[in-house]
């Protein structure tokens, strides 16, 4: 039997249990041999001493008896030696081996043949312990008369009351042992339960956390190194929780923003078409019928010369004038494609004369403008992203707002150009608008702005509710990966 295998498959209850009877068992049985072994040497020995004591003192006793050669004196300190001593046999014996009394009386008036018996004859008269066997310690002692030996006592002490005490000892010793395994499997029992309670809550817990269900953290209930081990883990399914969570977010945020970003290149194509045309109607519709007036007035000029001069120069003054319209007309479509004003004469420049513009086509809108700490110059790509919104801001107003007062601020502080557009239009819900998949009017100028914003590390807000208005606040920052961004 593969003894490594069969502890390998026990659980850690069954181990502790297993390992702490095991102990109780080797340690009690050890200690019960010893005691045992101990008591045998001690019995034993008191035994012998007993022996040699009492073949002494029946040896003393009976001297004065054996030198008067009286076989009943003899006898009765045969039968006296008995009433204290368990004694298997005793006798008394001349210095020839002659069997003077015996307990056994049918042995009296024999001699002794045995070799044991007579070797003990040829002694030097001390008391001795001539044999041992399973059950008696024969002993034997001389009878002395005036340091002569007139005879010899040999007795048999009977040890069954020692052989049946240390079974008695050897039997209660085991009886401990057995209430020693079950007092040690009892507290083994308890012990694992109280450490396995802990255990098995942290199983729990992992087999939770293999499942992904990170909502339930593991109960402690103990401060030792099992808990400690439960806390870390609550702790890092904790952690794993909120990354997880972190994680969803950012996906979603980066779903909704690509949502976004394909949304608005879908709406710029569509825009970039629009755009084209807006521009090709006007070309057409304006300066294609002022360019064809244009050529029907050159050739009434050419007719009207010669017969009539006022007529030629009157006409000549009405095709200046339309030659002028054309080009503000090429201004206008030119400014809209791209500001030449903001390249060559700045950001408020520009802004003002947008707000001119927008002033002479919608001049229902009353639009007031102010600047704070903006002197000079700023980075064409910071004072392009500026305009465009203020451009795109002024075209949502337009079309949705139905506002009557647009307040636009340009401030500079703590190293931020800070963009601030107010109207008093009916407003609208953000939340509702800006969802990647609730995209309505509006909400492609409302993306282009807020891209614009954040392609030069800006921050886009807007605040807006219906029926109070709408603001527009784009913080953009004059520093850019540590370079300073104003000119």
């Amino acid at each position: 039997m593969n003894w490594f295998s069969f502890f390998n498959r026990l659980s850690i209850r069954s181990t502790l249990i297993l390992g702490v009877a095991a102990v109780h068992f080797i340690l009690m049985t050890i200690f019960v041999m010893d005691i045992v072994q101990r008591q045998k040497v001690f019995l034993l020995q008191t035994a012998t001493a007993a022996a040699l004591k009492q073949a002494s003192l029946t040896g003393t006793a009976a001297s004065s008896w054996v030198l008067a050669d009286d076989l009943a004196g003899i006898e009765e300190v045969l039968q006296n030696s008995q009433q204290d001593t368990p004694i298997r046999y005793a006798l008394i014996v001349d210095t020839q081996g002659l069997v003077l009394a015996h307990t056994d009386q049918r042995l009296i008036g024999q001699y002794l043949d045995d070799s044991l018996s007579l070797k003990v004859l040829n002694g030097s008269g001390s008391p001795i312990i001539w044999h041992e066997d399973q059950h008696t310690i024969h002993s034997a002692a001389a009878i002395m008369v005036e340091e002569h030996p007139i005879g010899w006592v040999l007795m048999g002490l009977d040890t069954t009351p020692t052989y049946n005490h240390l079974k008695y000892v050897s039997l209660s010793g085991f009886l401990y042992i057995i209430i020693a395994i079950g007092a040690g499997i009892i507290f083994a029992w308890l012990l694992a339960r109280y450490i396995l309670r802990q255990l098995h809550l942290l199983m729990e817990g992992v087999d939770r956390l293999g499942a992904n269900e990170l909502d339930h953290p593991i109960p402690i209930i103990h401060n030792d190194e099992i808990g400690r081990v439960g806390q870390a883990l609550n702790n890092t399914m904790e952690a794993l929780k909120r990354s997880r969570s972190e994680t969803r977010q950012e996906m979603n945020e980066r779903r909704k923003a690509e949502q976004e970003i394909r949304y608005l290149s879908q709406r710029l194509i569509g825009s970039s078409e629009e755009e084209r045309k807006r521009i090709g109607h006007d070309l057409h519709d304006e300066l294609g019928q002022m360019i064809t007036s244009f050529q029907f007035g050159l050739q009434s000029i050419a007719g009207l010369l010669p017969d009539d001069p006022a007529q030629a120069r009157e006409l000549t003054h009405k095709l200046s004038n339309m030659a002028e319209d054309m080009g503000e007309s090429v201004h206008s479509i030119a400014a809209h494609l791209w500001p030449a004003t903001l390249e060559h004469l700045g950001l408020l420049v520009a802004v003002r004369s947008h707000i001119n513009e927008f002033n002479r086509r919608r001049p229902e809108m009353q639009i007031s403008f102010s600047s704070q700490n903006v002197s000079g110059r700023l980075n064409l790509q910071l004072e392009i992203v500026c305009f465009r919104i203020i451009q795109e801001a002024l075209t949502n107003i337009a079309r949705h707002a139905k506002a009557r007062a647009i307040e636009i601020c340009l401030d500079i502080r703590n190293g931020q150009l800070r963009l601030f557009i107010k109207d008093d239009g009916i407003g609208f819900d953000v939340q509702s608008l800006m969802k990647s998949h609730g995209l309505e009017r509006g909400g492609i100028g409302l993306l282009g702005m807020r891209e614009r914003a954040a392609s030069v590390g800006g921050q886009f807000t807007i605040i807006s509710s219906k029926n109070n208005g709408c603001t527009v606040i784009a913080d953009l920052p004059l520093y850019i990966d540590g370079k300073d961004i104003d000119e």
